[in-house]
């Protein structure tokens, strides 16, 4: 099994009714990393990563699946940009999925590309910056005394 991803926060407040109950609480535990706070009757009470409130999502067992409002699912994946989907098994198979080669190329390619500014930002600010006294002389462009 592979670590959580702990990458839910901020939900604010959502109940999903769910047929799935223990499914769907796996999944939001175990591969998204959200905790448990609470049961109450057929609830339970999720926690997201950094969330302010005691829970942000309420995990219902009912008949019939059910959300109190319309949800989209977005996952950071660091160099890869983020999985989207509408239902978790979109979004299950979007984090199982394997890069491709065009998605690695983009990654190194990103990757170079930020090198290469942060190197230009370095030059920009070395080359601005005033020698100090000892640089100065070092280079043979401060005063020198003469030797007697």
């Amino acid at each position: 099994m592979t670590e959580p991803l702990h990458e839910i926060a901020h939900i604010s407040h959502a109940e999903l009714l769910t047929p799935k109950a223990d499914e769907s609480l796996r999944f939001f535990v175990e591969v998204m990393g959200m905790e448990i706070e609470a049961t109450e009757g057929p609830s339970v009470f999720l926690r997201g990563w950094g969330d302010y409130q005691r829970y942000c999502l309420k995990l219902t067992e009912s008949e019939l699946p059910v959300l109190d409002r319309p949800l989209r699912f977005i996952v950071t994946r660091g160099a890869r940009g983020a999985a989207r989907a509408s239902t978790l098994e979109e979004l299950q198979e979007e984090l199982e999925r394997p890069f491709t080669a065009q998605e690695l190329a983009e990654i190194d390619r990103a990757e170079d590309e930020r090198r290469r500014e942060r190197h230009d930002r370095r030059r920009e600010k070395h080359a601005k910056r005033t020698p100090s006294k000892f640089e100065q002389h070092r280079r043979g462009g401060g005063k020198r005394r003469r030797r007697r």
